[in-house]
């Protein structure tokens, strides 16, 4: 009996460091969420804009959902030059991702 008591509460144990080791770990993960805008109009966003983030020899290519946005996740620092266009309209900004684990919002506008 004492030796099942024991052994529960070792198996407890274990159960419990796991789920806190697994439970502290930080997400690595950086989220950006780009949102291409009229310049004439900064409430009007623009649904497949093509959106390109340049870096060095870099580029990340995508476009943008129907509510003009994209949402993209990188894994380190850098920094990118967002370049978005749809038909006529052409807009850019800069972005520095500086902090893992973070979210990070940029709104482009064009016109």
């Amino acid at each position: 009996m004492t030796k099942r008591i024991i052994s529960l509460i070792v198996f407890s144990i274990g159960i419990f460091t796991l789920l806190q080791t697994y439970s502290c770990q930080k997400d690595q993960s950086i989220e950006v969420i780009i949102r291409v805008k009229l310049m004439s109009d900064t409430m009007q966003l623009v649904p497949d804009a093509r959106i390109n983030m340049v870096q060095d020899s870099t580029n990340v290519l995508g476009y943008s959902d129907k509510n003009g946005e994209l949402t993209i996740t990188f894994y380190d620092f850098t920094q990118f030059e967002i370049q978005a266009s749809k038909d006529t309209l052409f807009g850019s900004a800069y972005i520095y991702l500086s902090e893992k684990g973070q979210s990070y919002c940029k709104s482009v506008f064009v016109h």
